[in-house]
């Protein structure tokens, strides 16, 4: 069974890049598998959500 791997995003956005108000996300769980010459990805899930962002 390959190794499993934990993904954390610690990127930081500054305050102008994101505003207050309804905002629209989209998630993906994929894995790269071989085939050929080039590994294809495999969705595991996908979502979409509306969410409201608000300033802290």
């Amino acid at each position: 069974m390959p190794p499993c791997f934990r993904w954390e995003n610690s990127g930081k956005v500054s305050s102008e890049t994101l505003k207050a108000g309804a905002a629209h996300v989209q998630a993906n769980v994929m894995e790269l598998r071989p085939s050929g010459l080039v590994p294809l990805p495999v969705f595991h899930a996908t979502r979409d959500r509306d969410i409201t962002l608000v300033r802290s």
